[in-house]
């Protein structure tokens, strides 16, 4: 007869999930996985780019995909990226309200209706 310590440990006698990790049930994704993985260097690619807005008191974030049309300074110091949309307006980015970035594939050509 074995006995409830016999092997490895199930689910609900696992203990708790290691430091740092979201808690057990929990949908919240790592911070890790919040990396800008974009350079100056990738001007001309198409970006996805998640940042705070800037003048929103309660500092949601919002997402931005397009061409990276230019990293240049911005007058406080701060870098700034100008990203084109699809829809040919330019979003204008500070860095320093970037928590994450990174290069995407091309977007699909449109379907002729």
């Amino acid at each position: 007869m074995s006995s409830a310590s016999d092997g490895p440990p199930g689910p609900a006698s696992a203990g708790p999930p290691p430091a740092g990790s979201p808690a057990r049930g929990s949908t919240a994704r790592p911070a890790a996985l919040l990396a800008v993985r974009i350079t100056s260097d990738d001007v001309g690619s198409r970006v996805t780019v998640r940042h705070r807005l800037h003048d929103d008191p309660t500092a949601s974030l919002t997402d931005v995909v397009g061409v990276l049309r230019s990293w240049e300074p911005g007058p406080d110091g701060g870098d700034v990226l100008r990203i084109e949309r699809r829809d040919s307006s330019v979003a204008t980015v500070r860095l320093d309200d970037v928590v994450a970035a990174k290069r995407v594939p091309p977007a699909p050509p449109r379907r002729a209706r």
